[in-house]
């Protein structure tokens, strides 16, 4: 017998909740009283970092997974859009992550130094954050058949500190590796109270897979030459002062491939270490 009790609309209230199919049925367009055009307020392929601030609820997470490559190529699909086609017309591919992810309340304590805590935070997060970054690689590597793989894994090892000791050739063998790299860094962390230090090999810079992977993908993909890519991080507010103004630091300057977008729940200051921006103070708001 068919139930005669109908869903609720409001039965999930987060964003977080909905599959993309609900974010995007969802999602209402904004259009001007005079013309019927669509009104952007958010500029996803602007090159300039982005805050976007907000009450709980007011739809921030909504509009960055509305931009996120998930939706975009849902969005692609329906229209029997191809992928290059579709991301060259948008002008920008998105990449949503969400610092619950980090577990960044880890990183604190344990007989350890804030010093090297600030250090392993800043390796982890640009081993998880990159991983984010080949996955989106291995999405699109069917839309650039000049592109040869090999080749491209190649030179983003090469911005890597330390090279592999194991062959990397595939954007899968690479990702592997990276976050096997991750999990070896997960263990010392999680063992360090009991065996008092922290035995880390950090394999890169800050910064340098980060922006490194958008710029050699945007060289060697044709179709991403002009597109800007967007890093959308999500539940910012979870991490520390002191975690944030790394993120912000790097970020917080111009970059030729990069556009990033943090939202803040709560109107926390958020710093730039003052060596970076030559003294005084940067607000993200």
């Amino acid at each position: 017998m068919q139930s005669s009790r109908k869903s609720n609309p409001f039965g999930i209230t987060k964003a977080v909740d909905l599959n993309d199919e609900q974010i995007e049925r969802l999602w209402v367009k904004l259009a001007s009283e005079d013309d019927g055009s669509v009104i952007e307020f958010d500029h996803p392929a602007s090159p300039m970092p982005t805050y976007i601030l907000g009450a709980k609820g007011s739809g921030k997470t909504h509009l960055m997974r509305h931009q996120a490559f998930d939706l975009q190529r849902l969005r692609y699909s329906k229209t029997k859009t191809p992928i290059s086609e579709g991301v060259k017309a948008d002008g920008y591919i998105g990449l949503y992550v969400r610092c619950s992810g980090l577990h960044s309340n880890r990183f604190t304590g344990k007989r350890q130094s804030a010093e090297l805590w600030q250090q392993l935070f800043a390796f982890y997060f640009e081993l998880w954050l990159s991983q984010h970054a080949i996955s989106l690689a291995i999405e699109l590597k069917g839309e650039a058949p000049e592109a040869d793989e090999r080749s491209v894994c190649l030179e983003i090892v090469g911005l890597l500190d330390k090279q592999p000791s194991i062959p990397v050739e595939t954007f899968v063998d690479l990702r592997d590796y990276l976050s096997r790299a991750q999990r070896a860094l997960d263990y010392e962390i999680n063992n360090c109270l009991i065996t008092g230090k922290i035995d880390a090999d950090i394999i890169t810079s800050p910064g340098n897979l980060i922006f490194g992977i958008p710029k050699v993908l945007s060289a060697r993909f044709d179709f991403l030459k002009d597109v800007l890519f967007v890093y959308s991080i999500d539940e910012f507010e979870n991490l520390t002062v002191e975690q944030q103004v790394h993120v912000n630091t790097p970020l917080s300057g111009t970059r030729t491939a990069q556009h990033v977008q943090n939202w803040l729940a709560n109107l926390w200051d958020t710093h730039v270490s003052n060596e970076q921006c030559g003294g005084g103070e940067y607000s993200g708001f």
